[in-house]
């Protein structure tokens, strides 16, 4: 009987401590890598500042292509930032949807809406310049970049480029009701412009 209870203790101890062990081994397995510098530095201040990556044989198309990749991420965050600020200022405003004909003035209005913001934001994005880059050679001979860019204005220039060109974009309607408290209007770009982090994606 003694040497049955030994036997098993024996087992127990032989599981605890290969468990143990295989955790050990699992830790060890966990590499943290070394953040990238570009978008470390993107992500001082993300509002302003965008990162990119691309991989091609040659250098200059991967420059390109990693600036194009910033462009477009800065110009996606920029247009959700002016969608949601459209959206919080307008949201007491009512439009009628009581037959077909008004409801297709809403759908267009809507896919215009969509449209302006796009170009907004095409319009600012063009106002950035390449602030780092980086350049890696693969093993398989390709270059691998990353780019930098930053808004050439800090986030108040941001704003008022932003009001200025959704202003001269749309119906004199809709830039009366702009007029009417463009202080509260310019508060609530400027706030999702805040909350953008084009950087951390």
């Amino acid at each position: 009987m003694k040497s049955l209870k030994f036997v098993i203790l024996l087992f127990f101890t032989s599981l605890i401590v290969s468990g143990c062990g295989s955790s050990k081994g699992v830790q060890s397995r966990r590499t943290k890598l070394e953040e990238n510098e570009c978008r470390k530095l993107a992500m001082e201040k993300p509002s302003t500042r965008a990162w990119g990556r691309a991989v091609h044989p040659d250098m200059s198309h991967a420059i390109s292509y990693a600036e194009a990749d910033a462009r477009n991420k800065f110009a996606a965050a920029i247009e959700t930032a002016v969608k949601l600020g459209r959206t919080v200022y307008d949201e007491g405003y009512q439009k009628a949807t009581a037959d077909n004909h008004e409801g297709a003035v809403v759908r267009d209005d809507q896919g215009k809406r969509e449209l302006e913001n796009a170009q907004v934001a095409g319009a600012v994005v063009r106002n950035t310049v390449v602030i780092k880059d980086e350049l890696y050679e693969l093993r398989n001979g390709q270059i691998e970049a990353y780019v930098t860019l930053e808004y050439t204005g800090d986030i108040g220039d941001m704003t008022s480029a932003i009001v200025k060109n959704i202003k001269q974009r749309v119906s004199d309607e809709e830039r009366q009701r702009i007029d009417y408290d463009e202080k509260k209007f310019r508060e609530y770009i400027e706030e999702e412009l805040k909350k953008m982090r084009a950087a951390d994606k």
